[in-house]
């Protein structure tokens, strides 16, 4: 059997290599504040064991009385840094009390057996405490067994250190006690060695679990982020819409399914009629309010799966009517004008008095040799065609 200064020299050396990883650990992680309290409770720990394992060597004072505060000390900086893992409000001084406390006893009381039983009891309830901050966890269903078994080992620290204060009254004084040594005093050490490694594990398992659900939580954010920006980079920031460059995007694709298809593709090309005389005469904050209400009526009827409404440019908007013939395209376009009519926006500045539109229709199964920009330029002439006789009208061509 090892003799107590061995082992409490091999703790020491145990909780000096967790001191070093838990302090690794917290310059990797700053905003696990737990890892730091951690880190200072491991090198409390260690140095006690450095000063206890040299009893007989230096003044009992080192060797007693300060190394057990250290100890309690060490132990209470651990209880306090496992209620920080699970909760960042957490604070507290009782370690202190508690040190004071186990350094009065061990200057105070000369005889071995009643330091025992005090520093035992006023290590209880800081094992327990950590026992339950483990075992509650904070839900989350990786750490859970990891977080039951260090549990568990608190309890039995609990235990251990229950029986160790009922014992102590049994314990044989000091002389006799640092020349005989049984399991009973050889136990705390090799708990408190075992008690380092797995702590060592359980808390590096923790922090990479935590670090893998912020970067998976980061990527998340990421992915919304970039989901937003390719719907603001296909929107028209003014009516909600989709803008010129999303279109264009849509009108290759759906040319390439009608040409594949052999379906007809509308193409219908839309003007507010006089809509530089309306900003002039009602001001801009009219003009923009006037847009988004008749895009809302362009959007209401091109309502289908694959349709699309975009502005254009200005006052210039255009629909895409995949799968829609001559017949359709027409019926789409005059229930525009008709709606844009009866909507009434008054228009001082127009040959109707309300807000109209001129609309330029196209219609063509996709042939070899044309591109949709060939559909696009026919509906714009349509649109021509539409201005020049007179505004507020359709006209139609079809290929």
């Amino acid at each position: 059997m090892l003799d107590l200064n061995t082992l409490r020299l091999v703790s020491m050396v145990s909780f000096a290599g967790f001191a070093f990883g838990v302090v690794l650990l917290s310059r990797l992680v700053p905003e696990e504040r737990g890892l730091q309290d951690w880190a200072r409770g491991a090198v409390l720990l260690a140095a006690a064991m450095l000063l206890l394992g040299l009893r007989g060597l230096i003044p009992d004072f080192f060797s007693i009385a300060i190394a057990n505060s250290l100890v309690m000390l060490g132990i209470g900086f651990g209880e306090l840094g496992s209620r920080k893992l699970y909760s960042k409000a957490a604070q507290g001084h009782w370690h202190w009390l508690a040190a004071g406390s186990v350094f009065l006893i061990c200057v105070i009381s000369q005889e071995l057996q009643v330091r025992v039983m005090v520093t035992s009891l006023l290590y209880v309830p800081f094992f327990a405490s950590c026992a339950w901050q483990f075992w509650r966890g904070r839900g989350e269903p990786h750490l859970r067994l990891s977080e039951r078994l260090a549990a568990l080992i608190f309890i039995g620290g609990t235990v251990l250190f229950i029986f160790r204060a009922v014992n102590a009254p049994r314990m044989q004084e000091q002389a006799a006690y640092l020349k005989a040594q049984s399991w009973v005093d050889t136990l705390p050490y090799v708990y408190a060695i075992l008690l380092s490694m797995w702590l060592s594990l359980t808390l590096t398992f923790i922090v990479s679990v935590r670090l893998q659900r912020q970067r998976e939580s980061a990527n998340q954010q990421l992915r919304v982020l970039n989901a937003r920006l390719a719907t603001l980079s296909m929107t028209d920031d003014l009516t909600g819409i989709s803008n010129r460059r999303h279109f264009l995007e849509v009108l290759a694709a759906e040319w390439g399914r009608a040409e594949r298809a052999g379906q007809p593709l509308t193409i219908a090309m839309i003007d507010i009629d006089w809509f530089k005389n309306y900003n002039d005469h009602y001001g801009h904050q009219a003009g923009d309010e006037c847009l988004r209400r008749v895009s809302a009526v362009f959007q209401k009827n091109a309502g289908r799966g694959g349709d699309l409404v975009a502005r254009y440019g200005g006052e210039e908007f255009v629909i895409i009517a995949p799968a829609t013939d001559d017949q359709h395209a027409r019926a789409l376009a005059e229930k525009i004008c008709a709606e844009l009519r009866t909507l009434a926006i008054p228009h001082a500045a127009s040959d109707y008095g309300v807000v109209t539109a001129s609309i330029g229709v196209a219609t063509a199964v996709p042939q070899k040799g044309l591109v949709s920009e060939d559909l696009l330029k026919v509906a714009d002439q349509a649109l021509y065609q539409a201005k020049a006789q007179g505004r507020n009208r359709c006209c139609f061509i079809s290929q």
